[in-house]
């Protein structure tokens, strides 16, 4: 019956999930590609509240992942970008992305727009904690480099890296660039959340609902610090975390652990934090982790009491 049932919403959330997630990855290749980057590059010079909540804004839709976001962000800092603005720029954008919201619809209309919300409100707080802590703990002498392998080494430059690098180098039609972009993309993600819609359909047919609101409902106050440290071992970004959310969400976990696994998913992860250690630092990257998990934390507490 078990084995059955997991069948059974592994191909119910296959079919709803993997049409949408292709289109996500094509819209986020097609802007990226054609995204110009100073648009971004006006609002993140300065600490002022108007930047720091434009440099959000602009960071929760653009259409770029973890392994993209870290580079973008250490691209900027060598232009003279200032860290607060930068750093909410950076989670915003990690924690909300046009291709996550997309697949957020599936779950709902109120809790994509929440997701958006949440993510404004984590970046725009991030922004003034850790980035205000990283401006003052990181010698960027010491590590912040002078190209790509700032954040991807040459000895472990990643295939995305590589080829970003690449169309600087030569002249590419952009079209060829958007399908070579999603390619690459579509290998990085699809395993995270083909893993992500299996680990759904075991908890759909096989978890008891009520381990699931024991551990993860509203009942129980500490539920968001669990749910934020949910994805830490795995690389759930780009959406990849909504199977997942959807099926906790289902079973039982009450709406503020949900929003805290979607904030910390794709930033508290032990990838993101080997990026993140290249960039500013091992103290620098564990200040940013453990004040990101905390504020997701705090988020989904909030919206539990709200909601």
């Amino acid at each position: 019956m078990i084995l059955v049932d997991f069948l059974s919403k592994l191909l119910e959330f296959s079919l709803e999930i993997i049409p949408l997630f292709l289109l996500a990855v094509f819209i986020a290749s097609a802007l990226e590609e054609f995204l110009s980057t100073a648009v971004i590059e006006k609002f993140v010079g300065s600490s002022n509240p108007l930047s720091v909540g434009l440099a959000t804004i602009i960071g929760a839709l653009v259409p770029l992942c973890t392994c993209g976001m870290i580079p973008l962000s250490a691209s900027l800092k060598r232009k003279k970008a200032h860290w607060i603005p930068l750093i909410g720029f950076l989670t915003a954008g990690v924690a909300s992305s046009i291709p996550a919201l997309l697949l957020t619809l599936l779950i709902g209309v109120e809790i994509t727009v929440l997701r958006l919300v949440a993510s404004l409100v984590f970046g725009f707080t991030i922004a003034y904690l850790a980035g205000f802590v990283i401006a003052r703990t990181v010698v960027e002498a010491d590590v912040i480099k002078k190209d790509v392998h700032a954040v991807c080494p040459e000895s472990e430059i990643c295939e995305l890296c590589e080829h970003r690098t690449r169309k600087k180098l030569f002249s590419v039609p952009r079209w060829k660039e958007v399908f070579e972009d999603f390619w690459i993309s579509l290998k990085d993600f699809a395993p995270w959340l083909i893993f992500s819609i299996v680990v759904a359909a075991l908890i759909t047919a096989a978890v008891p609902s009520s381990f699931i609101e024991t551990v993860l409902g509203s009942e129980n106050f500490f539920s968001p610090f669990i749910g934020a440290l949910i994805g830490f071992p795995f690389y759930l970004c780009a959406g990849a975390d909504v199977p997942l959310a959807g099926a906790l969400l289902g079973k039982g976990a009450s709406l503020g652990t949900v929003i805290a696994i979607m904030l910390a998913a794709p930033t508290v992860n032990i990838p993101a934090a080997g990026l993140l250690s290249r960039w500013i630092g091992r103290k620098g990257a564990l200040i940013y982790l453990g004040i990101s998990w905390l504020m997701a934390s705090i988020i989904g507490i909030v919206v539990n009491i709200i909601f």
